[in-house]
């Protein structure tokens, strides 16, 4: 197994504890250690740390798939992002078709069902603050509606909102020794019946003064779509400079 949670009590330990071990005898591996002078102690703690416990085997859990996708990866959504943007991605080998715009790719499996799509663009970096989920939302929205039209002149993809409220979570955090904006949300057709979930990472390259957005979406209406979108979020973070 890759990821591993232990707890232990300890009725001679003052506070409880947790701590982290990686690659203990695989790789990628992570093992969280939690201990407590009790159970109730125990219990309270575990429930504190609850999120940060996720995240943690949740990114191990993710790595170990960006392996499997180094092994197995699209051809040609490295190929034509490389040459579009001067990055490369390992996206997943199902894909089978792309769309090029400027600073931008859509590369897409184009089925029915548990369809997967990678997206990368960029835009300018003047230097200011550029992630809050407001500013995200805006401008994902500009780009999607750009390039992903739908097949009537009204209908291109958006944010999903419920009364006026785009439905994401946005968080601020470190990846690969980098800061970054990962945001959860869902999707949908405009004036169309398509949807579904997708994960975004934005980072700042400050050397090229640009803010790179990759992100993944499904749709798979009559299926689980947690593995697909947990295996497009993995493929985010292969993302890199060529």
């Amino acid at each position: 197994m890759h990821s591993k949670l232990f707890v232990h009590l300890d009725a001679k330990q003052k506070k409880p504890l947790m701590g982290v071990s990686y690659d203990v005898v695989a790789r990628p591996q992570v093992e969280v250690t939690v201990s407590a002078s009790s159970l109730e102690d125990l219990r309270s703690f575990l429930s504190e740390r609850a999120l940060q416990i996720r995240q943690i085997i949740g990114d191990a859990q993710l790595d170990m798939r960006a392996i499997q996708l180094r092994k197995n990866k699209s051809q040609l959504a490295a190929r034509d992002l490389e040459s579009v943007m001067g990055y490369t991605i390992c996206a997943p080998e199902s894909i089978r078709a792309t769309k090029k715009g400027t600073r931008f790719l859509w590369a897409g499996s184009n089925l029915n069902e548990k369809d997967v799509n990678v997206v990368v663009y960029g835009y300018p970096w003047n230097g200011c603050e550029v992630r809050t989920p407001e500013w995200f939302v805006h401008k994902r929205d500009s780009v999607m509606k750009e390039n992903i039209p739908g097949s009537e002149q009204d209908q291109w993809m958006q944010t999903t909102r419920i009364d006026g409220n785009p439905i994401i979570s946005s968080t601020i955090r470190k990846l690969a020794g980098k800061q970054v904006q990962e945001v959860h949300g869902l999707w949908e057709m405009r004036n169309g019946a398509l949807g579904g979930p997708f994960v975004s990472l934005v980072s700042i390259d400050s050397v090229a003064s640009e803010v790179i957005v990759a992100e993944g979406f499904v749709y798979s209406p009559s299926t689980d779509k947690r593995e697909l979108i947990r295996t497009v979020e993995a493929s985010l973070r292969t993302l890199k400079k060529v």
